[in-house]
Order: C-alpha cells, then structure tokens, then sequence
C-alpha cells in the first residue's frame, strides 16, 4: 500500500509541474489589464464583470461604448471601483512590478488632476458632458458661491439655446477644462 501511495504522489508531483501554474502566477494573470497588459491600477469593474485600469477603461470608453472584452454595451455611470483588487494586485507583486504600479498610479493621479475643472468664473470655456453622454463645449455663465468647497455653476452649451442650461457642481466628473475631452468629442455615459 505504501508502494502504492508512494508512486500516486510521484505521477502527481511530475504531472503537476507541466499543467498546474503557481497560484502567483494565475494571480498576475487575473490582475492583467486586458487593454494594457499590465497589472491593473485602480481597478475599474464594468457591469458585465471584467476589471480594467480606470484610466484605460475611461479612455477605451471616449472611443467606444462596449466593453473590451465581451462587447457588452457598458457605461461610465456602470463603473465601478474596486480597491480589494488593487490590495491583492499589489500583495503579489514582485519589487520590481510594484514600483511600476505605485508610478502608473501617480500618472493616474496627475491625469484625474488635470481633468478635473478649477477655479471657475463666468464667461470660462469648459467641456461638459451632457445629458446624452456626449462631450461638447460649453461655457460657465453663473458661478453660484455658498461657501462651500466646490461652487455650483450655470453651465450654457455652445450652439444650445439658454433652455437648455444646467447647474452643475464645480466638482463634477461631468466638466473638465476646454479642450480636455472635446478634442475626442464621444460618447461615454
């Protein structure tokens, strides 16, 4: 019987060095971004369950309104974070890996920086996504100061009648500097 138990656990450990990977291996391979191919910063998971980079997945979606990998329609309003990835992404990375990841999460940070709109006062250009999800061009009419961190601002669209104005926080996802989004004016909402 030992014989036997002896020969199980050698055709084992000989089958399992050429079909199993290590366990850090399929983890590095879970936490690869599909549309970089790099281990994912501030991980994005969609509404159809694939994760991405949150700065790839909101550049992909400037282009196109699908998924990357499915094809399944998804939206920016569908994305949502997940930082327990970004913990055991970072857990099972080597020195060398992780100090890419902790540089890639700075760009992330100095490109949300920059996106985001500052200082606003009436008559500033501004790119605003609007209603439809389409980036346009607008202009900040009002600035509407309660005191508070962030203004609220009446927003006029280029080419729209004043109907069509909208008060949004200074701090939204939805208003950026001129130029930022329009350039690659889509839909992302």
């Amino acid at each position: 019987m030992l014989k036997n138990l002896g020969s199980f656990f050698c055709c084992k450990r000989s089958r399992g060095k050429s079909e199993v990977q290590p366990p850090t291996k399929k983890i590095k391979t879970l936490s690869e971004c599909p549309i970089c191919h790099e281990s994912i910063v501030s991980a994005s998971l969609t509404s159809c369950g694939h994760t991405f980079c949150e700065f790839c997945i909101l550049n992909h979606l400037l282009y196109k309104s699908d998924c990357p990998v499915c094809r399944k329609e998804i939206t920016k309003s569908s994305l949502y974070p997940c930082f327990q990835f970004d913990q055991a992404t970072k857990a099972n990375l080597d020195p060398e890996e992780l100090e890419n990841w902790y540089k890639r999460e700075i760009e992330l940070k100095n490109w949300k920086n920059l996106s985001k709109l500052k200082k606003a006062k009436p008559g500033m250009k501004v790119d605003v996504l609007n209603e439809a999800g389409e980036w346009c061009s607008g202009e900040v009419k009002m600035k509407i100061d309660y005191g508070d961190e962030y203004p609220m601002l009446v927003i006029h669209y280029e080419d729209k009648e004043d109907i069509d104005d909208e008060i949004i926080s200074q701090s939204s996802d939805r208003l950026a500097p001129a130029g930022f989004y329009t350039k690659n004016a889509k839909k992302i909402i």
